[in-house]
C-alpha cells in the first residue's frame, strides 16, 4: 500500500551519493545516467542540486543543476542549467513539484530550461520564469525514405534553388577530432562575446568538459582558420544516419562565415540521411533555410532571473542544455 505523507513529512536534504539510485529510478534511465553521472554533475563546481526525501529517506523529488558561466551585456556571471526535474509518482499533485522549484529558485539567482513540456510551463510561469525567445530545431533529409517525405524534400531543393549562390571567404577549413588549442579557443571566445547580448560562455574549459569528456559519446570538430588564426568552431555529432550540429564558436552576423561552414558539412556528410540543428541565432536559422533545412518544432525555453528584468536576446544552440549530452549517451548506449 502507498503510503500517503502529508507536506510536513517531504523535506529538503542535502545532497550525497546514497541518492543516485533513488533519483536514477524515478528517472527512468537508469543504465546510461549512472555512467555519465559523476561527469555531467559531481565533477562540476559548485554542483548543488534540489533533494526531498521523504519519512523514510527516499527520494521524492530532485532538480539537478549544471553551473555555467553566462555573458549579459558583456558581464561574465554565474547560472545554472535546470535539469533531471523529477517527482516520484506517489506524491504527484500534492505540491511537491512546486517545493523543488522553490528550493532552486533560493539556492540560484539565475536558472535556465531548455526543451520543456506544456505542463511545466505553465507551473514555471505561476513561478515567474518568462519566455527566453524562440529556439528552433531545423533539418533536412537527402533521400525519401516514406511517401511523406516527398513533399519534404521538393520544398527543400526550391529553397535551395532560390538561395544557392555563397559569397567566397578567405580561410582554411580544417576536420578535427579534438578541440584546437587552448589558447586558440579562449582567444576566439574573448573576440567574439561583444557579438552577443546573451549567452553561455564557451571557453576552452567549457567546451572540453562538454563535449571531448562525455564518458559515452565523441563529437567532431570543424575549424576555419584565417591566416592560420582560428575563425570560428563548429560542433558536429555523427549518429549513424543522422548528423547533428550541436554547437557554434564565432562571430555574430557573418551569415558568410556559417554558409561555408555548413557547405563543408555538406561535402563530408550530404550523403546522410538527415542533418539537424537548432538554435535561437537569427543568423543560423536564416542560413539553415537558405540550405534546404525546414522547420519541425520549438524548443521552449525559459529562465528565472531575480536580478535581470530582461529576459530575451538569448543566442543558444542544441549542446547549450542538457538535451543533446543525454541523446548522445543513449545513442552511445543502442551501438
Amino acid at each position: 500500500m502507498n503510503l500517503q505523507y502529508p507536506m510536513p513529512d517531504i523535506i529538503q536534504v542535502p545532497y550525497s551519493d546514497e541518492h543516485i539510485d533513488g533519483v536514477t529510478d524515478l528517472l527512468g534511465n537508469a543504465d546510461f545516467k549512472k555512467i555519465i553521472w559523476r561527469w555531467q554533475f559531481q565533477d562540476r563546481l559548485n554542483f548543488s542540486p534540489i533533494v526531498l526525501v521523504d519519512r523514510d529517506r527516499q527520494v521524492t523529488g530532485f532538480n539537478g543543476v549544471m553551473p555555467v558561466k553566462v555573458s549579459i551585456d558583456g558581464e561574465i556571471t554565474a547560472a545554472a542549467w535546470s535539469c533531471d526535474f523529477v517527482v516520484s509518482p506517489k506524491a504527484r499533485r500534492k505540491g511537491v513539484g512546486k517545493q523543488v522549484k522553490l528550493a532552486l529558485q533560493a539556492e540560484y539567482s539565475r536558472v535556465m530550461s531548455l526543451g520543456i513540456s506544456d505542463s511545466a510551463v505553465k507551473v514555471l510561469k505561476r513561478m515567474g520564469w518568462r519566455n527566453g525567445g524562440r529556439v528552433l530545431a531545423m533539418r533536412r533529409l537527402s533521400r525519401k525514405r516514406h511517401s511523406r517525405d516527398l513533399v519534404w524534400l521538393a520544398l527543400q531543393k526550391a529553397l535551395q534553388f532560390l538561395f544557392k549562390r555563397v559569397s567566397k571567404i578567405k580561410g582554411q577549413m580544417e576536420w578535427l577530432a579534438q578541440l584546437p588549442e587552448k589558447s586558440e579557443v579562449d582567444s576566439l571566445n574573448e573576440k567574439i562575446l561583444p557579438d552577443y547580448q546573451r549567452c553561455v560562455i564557451r571557453d576552452y574549459e567549457y567546451l572540453n568538459w562538454r563535449y571531448q569528456q562525455h564518458p559515452l559519446a565523441s563529437y567532431q570538430f570543424l575549424a576555419l582558420r584565417n591566416e592560420q588564426e582560428l575563425a570560428a568552431l563548429l560542433v558536429l555529432k555523427v549518429d549513424k544516419e543522422h548528423v547533428r550540429i550541436v554547437d557554434y564558436l564565432g562571430p555574430g552576423n557573418e551569415r558568410n562565415i556559417r554558409r561555408h561552414l555548413l557547405r563543408e558539412v555538406d561535402v563530408r556528410f550530404g550523403k546522410k540521411h538527415m542533418l539537424s540543428c537548432t538554435s535561437s541565432d537569427v543568423d543560423w536559422l536564416i542560413v539553415l533555410a537558405q540550405s534546404g533545412f525546414l522547420p519541425t518544432g520549438k524548443q521552449r525555453f525559459y529562465i528565472y532571473s531575480e536580478t535581470d528584468s530582461q529576459s530575451k536576446g538569448w543566442y543558444l544552440m542544441a549542446g547549450d542544455s542538457d538535451g543533446e549530452l543525454l541523446q548522445a549517451a543513449k545513442g552511445a548506449m543502442r551501438q
